[in-house]
Order: C-alpha cells, then sequence, then structure tokens
C-alpha cells in the first residue's frame, strides 16, 4: 500500500468535511439561520444610521437594510411556498448583538459595526456555499442568487475597514 502524502490526506478530509456539511444541513435550518443573519443586518444597519457619524458607514448601512430587507422578503415568499415557517424576530443570541450595538455610538460603534460586518459577512459566505448544493431548489436557489450580494457586502466591509474610518467625530 502505498503512503499519502499529508497534503493529499489534508484535501480528502477538506472535501468531505465540505460535502458532509452540504448533505447534512437543512433546508428549514439554513433558511432559519439565514433569516436571522439577516434580521441582525437590517437591525444593525438601523442603528448605524442612528449612531454614526460617518457618511460611509451611513451608506453602507442604508445599504444593508435594502439589500437585506429584500433578500429576507424573497427568503420567506420560498418559505412559504414550501410550507415552513421562519422567525419573525431575532432570538436571544442575536438580541444580544443589537443591545451590545445600542451601547456604542460615533467612532466607537463604526469600529465596532465594520468589524462585525466583515466576520458576518465572511459566515453568511459559508453559509450560503454550502446551502447553494442543497437538494431543495427553492432554497439552494436562494442561496445562489445572494452569494453575490454577500461578496459584494463583505468587500464593501473590507474596503471601510482599511479606511481607518475617519469619522467626523475623530476629525
Amino acid at each position: 500500500m502505498k503512503a499519502l502524502s499529508t497534503a493529499t490526506i489534508a484535501a480528502v478530509l477538506a472535501a468531505a468535511a465540505t460535502l458532509a456539511t452540504a448533505e447534512t444541513q437543512q433546508p428549514s435550518a439554513f433558511a432559519s439561520t439565514a433569516a436571522q443573519s439577516g434580521m441582525i443586518e437590517v437591525a444593525l444597519g438601523g442603528l448605524a444610521l442612528q449612531k454614526s457619524n460617518d457618511t460611509q458607514v451611513r451608506q453602507f448601512a442604508q445599504k444593508m437594510i435594502q439589500d437585506h430587507g429584500q433578500a429576507n422578503q424573497e427568503l420567506y415568499s420560498i418559505v412559504k411556498r414550501e410550507g415552513l415557517t421562519l422567525p419573525t424576530k431575532l432570538d436571544a443570541k442575536y438580541d444580544a448583538i443589537v443591545t451590545r450595538f445600542n451601547a456604542k455610538s460615533g467612532a466607537e460603534f463604526d469600529k465596532a459595526y465594520i468589524a462585525h460586518m466583515v466576520k458576518n459577512h465572511a459566515d453568511e459566505l459559508t453559509l450560503f456555499e454550502s446551502a447553494s448544493r442543497l437538494s431543495d431548489p427553492g432554497i439552494a436557489g436562494f442561496a445562489q442568487k445572494s452569494l453575490s450580494m454577500l461578496q459584494e457586502h463583505e468587500q464593501l466591509a473590507e474596503h471601510l475597514r482599511g479606511t481607518g474610518l475617519r469619522t467626523a467625530s475623530a476629525q
């Protein structure tokens, strides 16, 4: 028996993990997580409009509200057709995040908000990439369609993080 290289073993294990995630993820679990994630994007975007002094952060927040609000409506339509139900309000985990952000303002809020947006969109990309391979065509199609939006959002958030967030309050 030939010995396999460490790189080959690692590649096989990574591929198996990806397939296992895609195959074991249930459409209803994905939809519920996606709904929570979309709702927090909208909620934090609303807070950013109230608390940020940075024009770019406020424009980004408005985009999050618009894009994720629209995606949430689309997801709810798909789920309704399939006879599934989704949460209509944030669960305790996400509500605690909103509470934590509500205590911040100005430059402190901006930096925390953008850092959260970078991480959250990276997590969403992983989730949606996996869900795009689900056997449910409605949910998989929604996930696939959403990927370009999420990639754009992640890039915008990365750009904002890289600008150093020169807020009016910090100038």
